[in-house]
């Protein structure tokens, strides 16, 4: 007599997005997998449900333990396409290359949740729980593993950790040598911590790399939910660091800022593109230092509260950024930015900002700041 079969256990179930129309995820794969499943869902009724190109497309593979002969195994589980589940007879309308690339991984993706079982088929351990839940995860899958540019480089050495060290802060309208520091730091998920080393480069009479704001040691740490972002940063320098950005008796230091901005996204405005309002405000102090005959001295600070909108732009390809543009108004300072990928490995960066374009410039900031990059990207 031959006994009963012996059933495949399942050790690990994964979750992950390979498209996910709130963060500018597309990809040809995930437009595939949805025409191939419609024309399948409709073979008999073509009235039935189906999913629309664009949709968000969400893959669970499972591991399984074969008691018979001690391997692990993978296998698709299922698919969510928009609000179509289907979690069986993947062969039928999908090609055994796809389903072998949507098990293998061999694709964008971003939003992964697993869930490790223990030998009664309870779970053991779940991986990014907060995923699971909100459905909330690191963007970091459509980053390059390495940026080589002027105005940041970074260094992705996890799937939600990278490190950073970036010249100027452009959130502030304060790109390249106009913030008067450079920041190096860790980004976890969506927090953001680093620590802000003084850069004395460039003045007020060097447009080319002008700085009208002192150099001091600082620290920040910022925050991005899904719909909300802030970010700080503070300095507690007395006084400027190396020679002085201003002529005169007076210099000023940013002492502390601070934005806060609720993020709407923008769909089927662009197409297939992505575009995102940020609208929200921002607060900075600035200090001025005074010269004396026995130095420096610090005079009651400058504090200013400021509106702030950004437009970003963003148009995909293969799940990377082909192209990405921004435009901002802070305060009384617009900024523009521009990032061109002429290819996987080569890009070019440009920021340009104006300061009192729409009212008075005050003179702690320079009339214009611009900064020119090409960019390096290793996946």
């Amino acid at each position: 007599m031959t006994g009963p079969a012996i059933r495949a256990q399942i050790v690990r179930q994964s979750t992950w997005s390979i498209q996910d129309p709130r963060y500018a995820l597309r990809q040809p794969i995930a437009d595939s997998v949805i025409a191939n499943a419609d024309e399948w869902l409709t073979r008999d009724n073509p009235d039935v449900p189906i999913a629309r190109f664009g949709d968000r497309v969400r893959v669970t593979v499972v591991e399984e333990f074969d008691p018979e002969t001690g391997a692990i195994r993978s296998r698709l589980a299922q698919l969510s396409l928009g609000t179509i589940v289907i979690d069986s007879s993947f062969a039928e309308f999908l090609a055994p290359s796809t389903i072998t690339s949507l098990v293998r991984r061999d694709h964008f993706w971003r939003d992964e949740s697993s869930v490790e079982f223990s030998g009664g088929g309870e779970p053991l351990r779940v991986s990014s729980a907060r995923d699971l839940i909100e459905e909330v995860a690191s963007p970091m899958a459509q980053e390059p593993r390495i940026r080589i540019g002027l105005d940041e480089v970074s260094l992705r050495i996890g799937e939600r950790v990278r490190v950073f060290e970036a010249l100027g802060y452009e959130l502030l309208a304060l790109p390249g040598m106009s913030y008067g520091r450079v920041r190096a730091g860790v980004v976890y998920d969506r927090l953001g911590m680093w620590a802000e080393l003084p850069l004395p480069i460039g003045s007020s009479s060097t447009p080319a790399i002008g700085r009208t704001l002192e150099a001091a040691f600082g620290a920040g740490l910022s925050f991005e939910a899904e719909h909300f972002s802030g970010a700080i940063s503070w300095s507690g320098a007395s006084d400027g660091i190396g020679a002085p950005a201003l002529d005169g008796d007076t210099t000023f230091l940013l002492s502390r800022s601070a934005t806060f901005t609720w993020t709407i996204p923008l769909r089927d405005i662009v197409g297939d593109d992505h575009l995102t309002l940020r609208v929200g405000g921002g607060y900075e102090q600035f200090v001025p230092l005074v010269r004396a005959a026995d130095g420096r001295r610090e005079a009651a600070p400058i504090d200013i509260p400021k509106l702030l909108v950004r437009g970003e732009y963003t148009s995909l390809v293969e799940g990377a950024a082909k192209r990405s543009a921004a435009l901002e108004i802070f305060g009384t300072s617009a900024l523009v930015s521009w990032h061109e990928q002429f290819t996987p490995l080569l890009g070019l960066r440009v920021v340009a900002v104006a300061h009192g374009l729409i009212a008075d410039r005050p003179s702690y900031l320079p009339a214009y700041s611009v900064l020119i990059t090409p960019t390096i990207s290793i996946w």
